[in-house]
């Protein structure tokens, strides 16, 4: 059986290549709210489906609960024709975290195109290597603003 240090190291190694993923630019983070929504979409949609709460239509197909929720999360003034109090809690659920995936996604993008801008203005850069140590197998790396060096690559 397992000891609680075992569930622990699994449960560090998880959260660093979590926490890489999410430190890897925009597209990652793109992708893990996909992720996140598919999610949400898919369990409303078993809610309804399983649980029957929408009281217009019975027995409505899991493509269709599917359906009306992934609109719910994208289009959020969709909530004044909905039957039934269960169906509307679940429904609202829905329109909520739409309306949080939106509003993160929309900070997303504004910040990878900022850092984009930030890095444009910024120019190119030159590499210059120094050996400073005394094992000349060891190499030093230094960037530089193209600015601060004269304009040239070198």
């Amino acid at each position: 059986m397992p000891t609680k240090s075992r569930f622990h190291h699994l449960r560090v190694r998880w959260r660093y290549w979590f926490d890489n993923t999410l430190n890897s630019g925009t597209a990652a983070l793109i992708g893990w709210l996909a992720i996140f929504s598919t999610v949400i979409v898919i369990i409303s949609a078993l809610v309804v489906t399983l649980f029957n709460v929408d009281p217009a239509e019975k027995d409505i197909a899991f493509v269709e609960a599917l359906w009306i929720s992934l609109m719910r999360t994208l289009d959020p003034g969709n909530l004044s024709s909905d039957n039934g109090w269960t169906f509307r809690w679940v429904m609202l659920t829905v329109t909520i975290v739409g309306v949080l995936i939106v509003s993160t996604l929309i900070g997303i993008v504004n910040a990878g195109i900022t850092q984009t801008l930030e890095n444009m203005r910024k120019g190119p850069f030159v590499c210059r290597r120094t050996r400073s140590y005394p094992d000349p197998r060891l190499v030093s790396i230094d960037l530089f603003p193209a600015q601060q060096v004269g304009g040239g690559t070198s």
